[in-house]
């Protein structure tokens, strides 16, 4: 099943920035602007395996201060079978294909096919003032580079071709197809031409050495992400 969690696109948080090494300065001046309405926060910014410093891959999309409640209010009303957690949270789930798949006062979501082993897709975020594509999970597509277009932030996965040489043959062979390296994010990025380039989903060595790398490939505003930052 083709899963959207509306929570993955409106839920509000309160995090930190990081900003490394010789992105410091310019990933500061690309966010040197009167204070944006719309903020992004990277709520995890590692891979499903476990690492007691980042969370698996979830980015949340706030626009003028709003979480979407509907399903929270739902399960936490007098009938609701989530009533003594008033905190609890759920999935909204429906099918979705390339296109137009949220709209409301807010923001305008929508979803692009990407590359990756199973239907997948990328989605940009359309507010008052930003416009944000998040990757997912894919090798370099040019839906992503269409759908980004000079947009405000592109946040996407990254692995550095070091660490996957440290991988397994059928691992390397699979990342081929389906994962991008930094080189080719860098490539990639150059094309698509975002404000603020996000590096989220990431497999590297140190974070200083994948800022290195990058730093190699490109030069515009780049920042690595991490849990709970924001932007």
């Amino acid at each position: 099943m083709r899963v959207i969690k509306a929570a993955f696109a409106l839920a509000t948080i309160i995090g930190c920035a990081l900003v490394l090494n010789g992105a410091s300065a310019r990933g500061q001046d690309a966010q040197s602007k009167a204070p944006s309405k719309t903020k992004v926060v990277l709520l995890g910014t590692g891979n499903p395996g476990p690492d007691p410093d980042r969370s698996g891959p979830a980015t949340a999309i706030v626009v003028n201060g709003t979480a979407y409640r509907v399903d929270i209010e739902t399960r936490t009303n007098p009938d609701g079978n989530q009533r003594a957690f008033p905190e609890g949270h759920n999935v909204n789930a429906h099918e979705i294909s390339a296109g137009v798949i949220y709209k409301d006062s807010n923001v305008t979501v929508t979803a692009f096919p990407t590359k990756h082993a199973m239907e997948s897709y990328g989605y940009r975020f359309d507010t008052p003032d930003r416009s944000i594509v998040i990757s997912g999970d894919t090798n370099p597509t040019q839906a992503t580079v269409d759908a980004c277009h000079g947009c405000d932030v592109l946040i996407h996965e990254a692995e550095t071709p070091a660490w996957l040489a440290t991988r397994p043959e059928t691992f390397q062979r699979f990342a081929a197809k389906y994962h991008t390296t930094t080189p080719e994010l860098a490539e990639l990025a150059s094309k698509a031409k975002p404000r603020l380039l996000i590096l989220y989903h990431y497999n590297g060595l140190s974070n200083e050495e994948l800022v290195a790398d990058m730093l190699a490939h490109y030069s515009k505003p780049f920042v690595v992400g991490r849990d709970l930052d924001v932007y």
